[in-house]
């Protein structure tokens, strides 16, 4: 057998030699077709051979077959990831007329050799000139150091700044936090993995370091069209979650210095990476201010933020906070949760924003546009931050209503307003339009590209932040970073954004505020000795040393001690788990939550009623509460909703289950009677399926791609014996009330 096995590999052998041989005969006579004919029959016999591939491709874009040379090209891309492959594969999207793809393919060759002239020429076809490549080869160049520690694993996510990125042009402050420490880890010798998270198929998927790459391009590049911008991320994120899903290794630390409260599945997936792999879970807390200031945010992102906050605190092994005031109001609410705080490590974003690197042929566009605002024949000062109430954009307008009354005294300089639409600006917007003589002195400048707002920076008198609450305050180290004296209020971070170089007002005194603004305004060399003392002080570090700085913290952890695999929640006797999304907008309104019960990614994303099981089945894990052996757990639970369906629910190895015919959209409680025995793990595993699949995309005409057969509204435990707490429940089933046995922090009893 095993010379029969031999003599197959030497034929197998001489067969694709004689047909690359072939092939590339009928190549050099230009007989397309036949050596694509030839070129397949070496890959039917192995297909492994990338550079076959490659000439496969090459034979099919000359016979006129452009589809499947792209299929080629693709293929010997995923064996071997060449510059010249990408190369070819870009000169077929230009035949083809996908311009932008095939910028992305030479830009993909240049990174990977830089002096491919080929790739060069055509890339200064799309204006990428040698100051454009220089710079981003000099960013894709590693450091000679060595990382602070090449046994540390970390997954570093990007989710937040890509989907940024799909529906704005620019970064704002969270999402310019990620990029500038991507940006800073590209250029370790072993840098990061870098990960993406796609909540609808509640997934991690791996970013390579070219896509990092083609992310900060997207962001600089400010010749590009907002289309053609949006049409790279859409590909870049589709390429993205085509492939496998991401596996993290044992232990690794996956670190968010981005937001998600905004993925309702989030923890669900965080959960059962730690079941699987025992990783270590690190987000950054920016600040608290939903909590603080609901009154100044959307209703939806107050609520989503408690129940992001709420799991975030039990499943941070280490939490990274931006400033030792958002640290303290952390704990404060960890407190009125009654969790314990995890470790915190103080990350400060003193980081060298708006660093002058621009190219020069970017500067005049940067120019073009400052003279189009007539900013460059005024003075001005400068007011970055998004457009709401809490930035407290009013006072600055009431300020320089103020100054405008009593212009005889002397020229009043223009306030540059620059940042987007925040929530209820329409008190602002409205105050312009009512206000003329307002209106022609305040600028607003929205969609502004990292070179003009470098060169607003450079170009003001001094800049404002009179925000009534921040976390750090990015703003006021980006002054810093210009060189330009920032006035801010004396609150929350602000002083240990600005340290002893900004100029602070108190946020009571609206005269304070105005004498200090006048005093920049009027005494210029007052103002210039400020400035002086901003560029000895020094008070801005490169990226890559608050990176360090990160890992560092990363370094404090404990060795990772992995949760067995069976580990569940403890639930309480005679309290109702919701599988809803939370609706209450306040920390004492909250209730009992059954998200963490949710084993696996068989589900859906929780919303107000409950939560859909994705596909037949789906798992829920529980520790049961101590004193009792025997229990009765109740599920509340739903039929999809198109479809009649046959319901099961059942105890893996427990010996019961129940099976029942359900309509569409009924709803009933199934009683699930448990009894212990001695000795054994007080851990149940309760599954719940269903027979059929409810495509939702059907009666959605396409809108909503979610797949289910039932889904969960809650669940509630109680010991066999305890005939009050069954009845609590049923008084909360006849009412259709389950506040008083839901509500987390039950109120004190009226006197």
């Amino acid at each position: 057998m095993l010379r029969k096995a031999v003599d197959s590999l030497v034929g197998k052998s001489r067969d694709i030699k004689r047909h690359i041989a072939a092939a590339d005969e009928q190549r050099d006579r230009r007989n397309w077709a036949e050596s694509a004919r030839l070129y397949r029959a070496v890959l039917n016999l192995d297909d492994s051979l990338d550079h076959v591939w490659v000439q496969y491709g090459h034979s099919l874009k000359e016979s006129g077959d452009l589809a499947g040379a792209e299929i080629a090209y693709q293929k010997a891309l995923t064996l071997a990831d060449l510059a010249d492959t990408h190369l070819q594969l870009g000169h077929l999207h230009k035949l083809m007329g996908r311009l932008r793809e095939a910028e992305q393919d030479y830009l993909h060759a240049f990174d990977r050799q830089p002096n491919l002239k080929d790739a060069r020429t055509e890339l200064g076809n799309f204006n990428w000139n040698p100051a454009r490549l220089r710079k981003r080869q000099n960013a894709a160049a590693p450091d000679q150091r060595k990382p602070t520690d090449s046994n540390l694993s970390i997954a570093f996510e990007l989710s937040d700044l890509i989907d940024h990125l799909q529906r704005a042009r620019y970064p704002t402050g969270i999402q310019r936090v990620q990029l500038c420490l991507a940006e800073a880890f590209l250029r370790d010798e072993e840098p990061p993995r870098f990960v993406y998270y796609e909540h609808i198929s509640s997934r991690f998927y791996e970013v390579d370091a070219a896509q990092v790459h083609d992310i900060v391009e997207v962001v600089t590049n400010v010749a590009r069209s907002d289309q053609a911008r949006t049409e790279i991320v859409d590909r870049l994120k589709s390429s993205i979650t085509t492939r496998p899903p991401y596996e993290f290794q044992q232990g690794e630390h996956l670190v968010n210095v981005g937001t998600s409260w905004g993925f309702l599945n989030y923890f669900l997936t965080v959960r059962e990476a730690k079941r699987r792999f025992g990783i270590r879970y690190v987000p950054m807390i920016h600040d608290c201010i939903p909590l603080l200031f609901p009154e100044f945010c959307n209703p939806n992102l107050v609520c989503d933020f408690i129940n992001w906050v709420s799991h975030m605190l039990v499943e941070a092994d280490l939490i990274l906070s931006n400033s030792e005031n958002t640290r303290k109001d952390l704990a404060a609410v960890a407190a009125q949760m009654g969790v314990a705080l995890p470790p915190v490590s103080i990350l400060r974003l003193n980081g060298e924003y708006g660093k002058n690197d621009a190219d020069p042929e970017e500067d005049l566009a940067a120019i073009e546009l400052l003279r189009l605002n007539n900013l460059d024949v005024t003075d001005y000062v400068l007011f970055v931050s998004t457009i709401e109430p809490r930035k407290n954009h009013m006072l600055a307008l009431n300020a320089w209503s103020n100054m405008l009354k009593k212009a005889p005294a002397g020229p009043v300089p223009k306030l540059v307003c620059v940042g987007s639409a925040g929530w209820m600006n329409d008190a602002f917007h409205e105050r312009l339009e009512r206000d003329k003589a307002l209106g022609q002195s305040v600028v607003v400048l929205r969609d502004v590209s990292d070179q003009f707002l470098q060169l607003l920076y450079r170009r003001c008198m001094f800049t404002l932040f009179p925000s009534l609450y921040e976390g750090w305050g990015l703003p006021i180290s980006e002054a810093l970073a210009h060189g330009k004296v920032p006035l801010v209020s004396n609150v929350s971070s602000h002083p240990e954004a600005g340290g002893d170089l900004a100029v602070y007002f108190d946020l009571d005194s609206e005269s304070d505020f105005r004498a200090k603004l006048a005093k920049l305004i009027e005494d210029e060399p007052a103002r210039k000795t400020l400035e002086g003392k901003i560029a000895r002080g020094q008070p801005l570090r490169p990226w890559r040393e608050i990176g360090e700085e990160m890992l560092r913290g990363l370094q404090t952890l404990p060795p990772a001690e992995y949760k067995p695999v069976d580990a569940a929640p403890e639930i309480l006797s005679g309290r109702y788990y919701g599988m809803m999304r939370n609706v209450h907008d306040r920390i004492d309104n909250i209730w009992f939550s059954g998200d963490p019960l949710r084993r696996g990614i068989g589900w859906h994303a929780p919303e107000p009623w409950g939560c859909w099981v994705r596909g037949h089945m789906g798992e829920i894990a529980l520790r049961l509460p101590e004193g009792a052996e025997e229990f009765e757990v109740f599920l509340q639970l739903v039929s999809s909703p198109h479809l009649a369906n046959t319901i099961k629910v059942s105890v893996p190895g427990g010996h019961w289950a129940s099976s029942t015919s359900r309509q569409p959209s009924e709803e009933w409680w199934e009683r699930v009677p448990v009894r212990l025995r001695p000795g054994s793990s007080r851990i149940l595993v309760l599954r719940v399926s269903g027979a059929v699949i409810d495509d939702f995309s059907i009666p959605s005409q396409g809108v909503d791609p979610r797949k289910a057969s039932l889904g969960v509204k809650g669940l509630y435990v109680c010991p066999a014996g305890d005939p009050g707490l069954r009845q609590a429940l049923t008084e909360a089933i006849v009412l259709n009330d389950f506040s008083e046995i839901a509500r987390r922090f039950q109120r004190p009893a009226l006197v």
